[in-house]
């Protein structure tokens, strides 16, 4: 459940937060965030990328 939110609120943090000119469909990454969306996108995105990464964790710890 973590993971799809994570995942939700990365597109729509790309979709809503994106500097003008970047395409919605550009490669957003840790690293290159702050290029291609604005400052509080660049937090949002940050906050979203650690819960979809925590529903990740989870759910390899949960199946073993």
């Amino acid at each position: 459940m973590l993971l799809i939110i994570g995942a939700i609120g990365l597109m729509f943090t790309i979709g809503q937060f994106r500097k003008p000119g970047i395409p919605f469909f550009s490669v957003v990454t840790i690293f290159n965030r702050k290029e291609k969306l604005t400052e509080t996108g660049s937090k949002v995105y940050i906050v979203f990328f650690s819960i979809a990464a925590i529903g990740i964790v989870l759910n390899l710890v949960l199946k073993h």
